[in-house]
């Protein structure tokens, strides 16, 4: 959308796993985060993305996990400026009309979210879960553009 992002967190728990995550392999009482951001656009304040999170947070340097809860600035960014060296492996990719979710993006009429999970493995470990949420309109104008 050629636009400069910012995010808002919705939503953040830090706190020992009440079960295992599997995706992580992250046992029960090792310390997580979970969190929920919006994506969205700085000029136009359209959201682009929802997210949610889940980061195995013994995992991660002190000096990430500080900026982590202080800083408004995008994981991506954080995991730049802390120069930490990771990898995505795709979990999966569905389709849903996730109601709740749709609200965030005005998209009553249209309902239809494409949504992705992967996850960020650094240092040989899953670090990293997250969930995200996209308009399937959204992806619809993206190839239009790209075909026009």
């Amino acid at each position: 959308f050629r636009e400069r992002v910012s995010i808002r967190k919705l939503d953040v728990h830090t706190g020992p796993a009440a079960a295992p995550v599997e995706d992580l392999s992250l046992a029960a009482g090792e310390m997580l985060m979970r969190r929920t951001v919006l994506i969205y656009g700085d000029a136009t304040g359209r959201p682009y993305v929802y997210a949610e999170s889940a980061l195995a947070l013994d995992r991660l340097p002190a000096a990430f996990r500080a900026a982590l809860n202080e800083s408004g600035a995008p994981l991506g960014k954080l995991w730049s400026d802390h120069r930490l060296e990771t990898w995505k492996e795709p979990l999966t990719v569905s389709h849903t009309t996730d109601a709740r979710v749709s609200r965030l993006f005005d998209s009553a009429d249209s309902p239809d979210l494409l949504v992705r999970t992967y996850r960020l493995v650094s240092q040989g470990r899953p670090v990293m879960r997250i969930t995200e949420y996209f308009p399937a309109v959204y992806a619809a104008a993206a190839v239009a553009r790209a075909s026009g």
